[in-house]
C-alpha cells in the first residue's frame, strides 16, 4: 500500500462512529495501521498496539506581548507529553483547541526524535481531536460513579494489560465489587512513555 502524505489530519473517535483515520492515507485506520478500535456504550478504546507509543496534549495559547507579537495577535501551539496514567487524565477543553497526538513506531516509524516527519517537519502520528462534550451532570457522590468513575474525564490513557477491557469493569450492573475500572486502574500511575497504551475516548 503506498502511503502519502497529508496536511489533513484524523478526523476524529467518537463512540459513535468508532473511527480514526491516518495521518498518512485517507483510509480508516482500522484499515490501514494495526490498530484495535472496541467501542463500549460510552466509551471508546484504541490500543496501540506497537514497539513504542507516546502521547503528546496539544494546547493554542495567547503569544505575549513583545517584539514577537508587536500586533498582539500571535499564537502557537504548546505541546506537552503525558508521561503516567495520573498524568493523563485529561478533559476537552475548546478554548485552548485541545487535543492529542499519538506517536508510535507502526510500519516505517523509529523512536522518538528519530522517526518519520511529515512535510510540515512535524513527526507522523495520529491526531486525536474530540467532538463536543461534557463531565457528567451530577455531584461528586452520585451512586452511579462508584461504577462509573470512567465518566469524570474526557480522556484517559493507560498501559496495555490484556485483562483490563472494560472502563467500568467486567460486570458493572448490580456489580458490588466497585473498585473496578479506568478510575482503579491508573491508581498505579504507571509509565506511558515509548510502551504499548490503550487510550480511552469518553462520550
Amino acid at each position: 500500500m503506498q502511503r502519502t502524505e497529508s496536511s489533513s489530519v484524523v478526523d476524529r473517535v467518537s463512540s459513535a462512529s468508532s473511527v480514526v483515520r491516518c495521518r498518512c492515507c485517507p483510509l480508516p485506520l482500522f484499515r490501514c495501521c494495526p490498530l484495535l478500535l472496541s467501542a463500549a456504550p460510552t466509551a471508546t478504546a484504541a490500543v496501540v498496539s506497537s514497539t513504542v507509543a507516546d502521547v503528546v496534549e496539544v494546547n493554542v495559547k495567547i503569544e505575549e506581548p513583545g517584539k514577537d507579537n508587536i500586533h498582539n495577535n500571535a499564537f502557537y501551539a504548546e505541546e506537552k507529553l503525558l508521561r503516567s496514567e495520573l498524568q493523563a487524565m485529561r478533559d476537552c477543553q475548546p478554548s485552548s483547541a485541545r487535543h492529542w497526538i499519538v506517536h508510535t513506531s507502526l510500519y516505517f516509524y523509529s523512536v522518538r526524535n528519530t522517526r518519520t516527519v511529515n512535510r510540515t517537519g512535524q513527526p507522523a502520528g495520529y491526531k486525536l481531536m474530540p467532538g463536543s462534550n461534557c463531565l457528567p451532570l451530577a455531584g461528586p457522590e452520585a451512586k452511579f460513579l462508584r461504577r462509573a468513575a470512567f465518566l469524570k474525564h474526557n480522556l484517559w490513557v493507560t498501559s496495555y494489560k490484556h485483562d483490563e477491557m472494560y472502563p467500568g469493569g467486567e460486570f458493572p450492573n448490580q456489580n458490588p465489587r466497585i473498585n473496578e475500572g479506568l478510575a482503579t486502574w491508573v491508581r498505579k500511575n504507571r509509565s506511558l512513555e515509548e510502551t504499548d497504551i490503550v487510550l480511552w475516548l469518553v462520550s
